[in-house]
């Protein structure tokens, strides 16, 4: 304002100062305009312009100096001229604005003199202010750098590492104070000196490694070191090195070197390595163990005789065992609840069930027992884990102890049985005899016949019973069964049911059995019989003969119409028939006779197929 306000053109001419963005910066006459804006079309900005569109342009123009015309509110032409200088980069424009008629009123009084003012006052104006910007920018620049290095000394100051700065002969340039306490000196003693003269290094071979790297930064080149031994109050201590060229002007001065004390850090690492390593060897040593456990368990797993499976709760398998494979093979289905379909719904939400189901396997009925057990998978859903096992023989077993219990009881009550008929039956028959010889006509003679025909045929049934009740053991001798086999053989062949059956005898030399020959040679006939009676068409009959461990088996196999399922499990009981004329004796008897033996009977049948009758005798251990 001191300045700039005393720089007066003739009687109303006056200079002001506006930015390059239109920002007025100074005017002598309209203080209240000062730091308001001429693209702002505010009403107080006015007073002393119609317009300012020659302002607007001069500030639209790329030239430094100029002029232009405009018109005040009272109608008055006046003449701005111009010049223009940067301020910290910023446009300022010194424009001094006088009316055209007092310059042309003065340029008539003395034109030349005041042409050569005016012109001297625009030299000194444009000096004074190319002065002030060089003075300006110059302290401006001195306060920027002042700041920079004062940040940059505080960041220096600040880093808890040790930071040392090297030229190319290894002079140490810059430390901070960290470095300055590492060598325990102060810094002034510390620049200028050779890096390696001072290091505190005492192992050679670290230090050729260090040079190594800082000669590789004076070359452009980055590089650290981690672990590196450093003696710091006598006592070793390990620092990671960070080795950065030092350049100025795209051009590599010297060498940063940025040193960190990590001795906690390796001892931890070090440590949490030892920890890692004993870990390890005992999360190798349980993944053994748990490995050979998990063998263990697949192996009891693939080999227990039980099938074993993991459902959900829809009966879905979702894991099995090797026997539960076997199981599900022919049935085709992986649905737990098909599989067992007679039952209804297999699985009770959260509940252990338990239950008996037959189950056809290979043809064969049996008799399936499975457990059902709920527990938590780790994903919070129910999973069921289901054991299915064939209690079949189990089954076999019971029914057998049941055959004997009945058997036991039915020949007690045969004996009782045969002694209450018995004895009335021989009075009856004698007085039939006799009435016989007393009679002539016809119809008499006649129903005596069929009276004892009967009375005989009581006769045989009461001694069946008497001989069930009290069985012949007979006389145990080592026998060949082949023997017997043939024998048996020989005296069915006769026999008029034996039209169209085909006789094949599959059996090679085999041990001898302990058994009375004549009760052997009664149970091949009777199940020989029965064969027959089941081929009523024909069909074939083949003998088989093997040895299985301490066991001889002999199997007769029919292609006959077979035995029902309901009704195999009453096969051996007394007086169970299934045909019209048979008294439900031979069967039984037979089973008694092997039984007495140590032997056993197994019956295999299927409907349409035929049946195979095996009879199992314990081979005789001769010295």
């Amino acid at each position: 304002d001191q300045t700039v306000g005393q720089l007066k053109i003739g009687q109303k001419g006056h200079g002001w100062i506006i930015l390059g963005d239109g920002t007025l910066l100074y005017h002598p006459t309209q203080p209240s305009m000062i730091g308001r804006n001429i693209y702002t079309d505010e009403k107080q900005c006015f007073q002393c312009h119609r317009s300012f569109n020659a302002e607007r342009y001069i500030l639209s123009q790329k030239t430094t100096t100029g002029y232009q015309i405009y018109i005040s509110p009272e109608k008055e032409q006046k003449l701005i001229s111009y010049s223009v200088f940067k301020v910290t980069d910023i446009d300022w424009y010194l424009c001094f604005s006088i009316p055209i008629s007092e310059i042309f009123s003065t340029m008539e009084k003395s034109a030349k003199l005041h042409s050569l003012i005016i012109i001297s006052i625009f030299l000194v104006m444009l000096l004074f202010f190319a002065i002030y910007y060089y003075m300006n920018i110059k302290s401006v620049r001195a306060e920027e750098k002042l700041r920079y290095y004062s940040y940059l000394d505080n960041i220096i100051e600040s880093i808890i590492a040790k930071l040392v700065v090297l030229d190319k002969n290894y002079n140490i340039l810059l430390c901070n104070t960290s470095y300055a306490k590492l060598l325990k000196k102060p810094k002034n003693e510390i620049i200028g000196r050779n890096f390696f003269e001072i290091c505190p290094q005492r192992f050679e071979e670290y230090r050729k490694s260090l040079s190594e790297i800082i000669n590789k930064a004076f070359k452009g080149q980055h590089g650290s070191i981690m672990g590196y031994p450093l003696y710091v109050d006598g006592e070793l201590r390990y620092h990671h090195i960070v080795i950065n060229p030092f350049v100025i002007n795209n051009e590599v001065q010297g060498a940063v070197i940025v040193c960190d004390d990590i001795t906690e850090e390796i001892m931890l690492r070090e440590e949490i390595e030892r920890y890692a390593n004993e870990l390890e060897r005992l999360v190798e040593e349980r993944t053994k163990q748990l490995q050979i456990e998990k063998e263990k368990l697949d192996i009891i797993m693939q080999t227990i005789d039980s099938g074993i499976c993991i459902i959900n709760d829809k009966g879905d398998i979702l894991w099995m065992n090797k026997k539960m494979e076997d199981l599900i093979r022919e049935r085709k289905s992986n649905n737990l609840c098909d599989l067992f379909w007679q039952i209804g719904d297999c699985i009770v939400k959260d509940v252990p069930t338990q239950f008996v189901a037959k189950f056809m396997l290979n043809g064969k009925l049996h008799y399936m027992q499975c457990q059902v057990t709920p527990f938590k998978a780790e994903d919070g859903e129910t999973r069921y884990i289901a054991l299915i096992q064939d209690i079949t023989a189990l089954r076999q077993m019971e029914e057998k102890i049941a055959q004997s219990e009945k058997l036991s009881a039915l020949a007690r009550l045969a004996a009782g049985l045969a002694h209450e008929i018995g004895n009335p039956l021989t009075s009856i028959s004698s007085y039939v005899q006799v009435l016989k010889d007393h009679v002539t006509d016809e119809f008499s003679i006649q129903a005596l016949d069929v009276i004892l025909k009967h009375i005989q045929r009581i006769s045989y049934i009461i001694r069946n019973i008497s001989n069930f009740s009290k069985p012949y053991k007979g006389e145990l001798v080592p026998t060949d069964i082949l023997e017997v086999l043939q024998s048996s053989l020989e005296l069915v062949k006769f026999d008029k049911r034996m039209k169209g059956i085909n006789v094949k005898v599959e059996c090679r030399e085999i041990p001898r059995v302990l058994v009375d020959p004549n009760q052997l040679n009664q149970v091949f006939i009777n199940i020989i019989l029965n064969a027959i009676d089941a081929m009523p068409n024909g069909g074939e009959l083949i003998v088989r003969c093997k040895v299985d461990d301490d066991w001889v088996l002999i199997s007769f196999t029919d292609t006959g119409v077979g035995i029902p399922q309901d009704v195999l499990p009453f096969i051996f009981d007394p007086f169970f028939t299934t045909k019209e004329k048979g008294t439900g004796f031979g069967l039984s008897v037979s089973y008694s006779i092997i039984k007495n033996f140590g032997g056993d009977i197994l019956v295999e049948s299927e409907v349409g197929k035929g049946s195979t009758f095996t009879i199992k005798l314990p081979v005789l251990k001769e010295a």
